[in-house]
């Protein structure tokens, strides 16, 4: 009985796959969450205010570097995502060769690059201690976060090959054994008492081991001919394909430096590092919120072009409404729950140096809310390959939230972060993606997709 209902819930068809891809999300999302509430107190109650600050800043400063994939893997997406519905294998092939070839030149210029300008850095200027314990530690820990990141941008094509082919729920297993992993290199490192590096090269060592575990499986392991990479499938019209979606997508990318990785940065730069680990752990409980709608959200992305494809703009609209109901439920309630609460149970969790004040996380509460109701049509749009009318409103988005961040970080601390990333988005991309996604689902109205308008002559 019950492997009857899992076959009739899980099908093949689309809405079974994004089931499949949704339920093995939300399962790997809560390991992920609660592993990453186990490892939380543990680092910050061993590396201090100081040293987690700057664990955190390092690793987002260094994935600034984000942009030098070109954008490469999700412009595979979309186009890996129609060759599978046509069954195309040689269509599939030239792309998946183009995509894993292209990254993998990227990565060894990054890689080389790196290694020339590194000896010529003071990286203790770049990212200043307030004490003598990391000091020596902070250049090998760059350069630990730095080929964590080069092997990040290697295997960018994973998860695109996952979401064109809608089995998403192999990235959520990947994920989820990461994450255990990940939970035994602290605990290893913490015992040990191996420090700032040790700390992260257990982390992020553990994840770049799985990545690559898996990524040898996906194109090897499985029997799949048409993934496996050949330099005689690298073609003209293949790279036209994916460099050409990549370049919008590159475009946002280099725009959510602004909103996801300056702020420790600019905290560093303007304030104190210790004052870093507050405000991260003010975004840890509603980043958990957030990248769970964000899963939902990705997984039903291969599903929303797929339906596209076939014309059933019904379902698309169905899905996403119930979605959006589901964030104000979930999102709305948590935001209140931890204004009332959250400064106490922060104070239990990572002690009450680290615990952020309640208008801190009033004002990281109203952020996150706008900026993930914007993420959620930004995602269903992607879906429906309408990439270029999104990109314009993102770069302002990028400017204003830029412009504001400067401002009150100096005016007010960790708190004028929030309130700039919030006054940004809701001036901008908080009602204008909704347009977009309500002239995009309207028959009357309809937004072509950007593959009909490349090939308007």
């Amino acid at each position: 009985m019950t492997a009857g209902f899992l076959r009739r819930q899980f099908h093949q068809g689309r809405g079974g796959r994004a089931k499949l891809a949704i339920s093995t999300s939300v399962i790997s999302r809560i390991v992920g969450a609660a592993i990453s509430l186990l490892i939380l107190p543990i680092s910050v109650r061993y590396l201090g205010n100081e040293g987690y600050g700057l664990m955190t800043t390092i690793t987002a400063v260094v994935g600034w570097l984000q942009f030098t994939n070109l954008g490469i893997g999700l412009g595979l997406q979309n186009a890996l995502t129609e060759e599978t519905a046509k069954a195309n294998r040689q269509a599939q092939k030239e792309l998946v060769s183009t995509a894993v070839l292209s990254l993998a030149g990227i990565g060894l210029i990054l890689l080389v690059a790196g290694l020339l300008v590194f000896p010529h850095i003071r990286w203790t200027a770049v990212f200043p201690p307030t004490t003598e314990r990391f000091k020596a530690e902070i250049p090998w820990t760059v350069l630990f976060v730095f080929f964590g990141f080069v092997s990040t941008v290697m295997l960018g094509f994973v998860g695109p090959i996952y979401a064109a082919r809608q089995e998403l729920h192999i990235g959520s297993v990947q994920a989820m054994v990461t994450s255990l992993v990940t939970l035994l290199g602290t605990v290893v490192a913490v015992h040990f008492r191996w420090g700032l590096l040790g700390l992260t090269i257990c982390t992020i060592g553990a994840t770049a081991v799985m990545q690559w575990s898996f990524a040898l499986w996906t194109l090897y392991g499985r029997g799949l001919l048409e993934l496996h990479p050949r330099w005689s499938s690298f073609t003209r019209s293949a790279a036209g394909r994916v460099y050409r979606n990549g370049i919008d997508f590159l475009l946002l990318q280099i725009c959510n430096i602004a909103f996801f990785q300056i702020d420790a940065f600019l905290i560093v730069r303007f304030l104190t590092v210790d004052q870093v680990t507050p405000y991260s752990v003010a975004q840890k409980v509603f980043m958990q919120t957030s990248g769970l709608f964000a899963i939902v959200a990705g997984s039903l992305w291969p599903a929303y072009g797929h339906a596209s494809a076939q014309g059933d703009t019904a379902w698309v609209r169905r899905i996403h409404r119930k979605l959006v109901q589901a964030f104000l439920l979930v999102s709305g309630a948590l935001a209140v729950f931890m204004v009332l609460f959250g400064h106490r149970l922060f104070g239990l969790w990572v002690g009450s140096a680290a615990a952020p004040s309640t208008l801190l996380i009033a004002a990281v509460a109203m952020y996150f809310l706008v900026r993930d109701w914007t993420g959620i049509h930004a995602t269903l749009l992607n879906g429906l390959n309408i990439v270029r009318p999104q990109v314009w409103n993102v770069v302002l988005m990028a400017i204003l939230t830029l412009v504001l961040d400067l401002l009150l970080v100096q005016r007010l601390g960790p708190l004028g972060l929030a309130i700039g990333g919030f006054i940004a988005f809701s001036v901008s991309g908080a009602w204008y993606f909704p347009y977009l996604t309500a002239k995009a689902l309207n028959p009357e109205t309809r937004i072509r997709p950007d593959s009909a308008l490349h090939s308007v002559p």
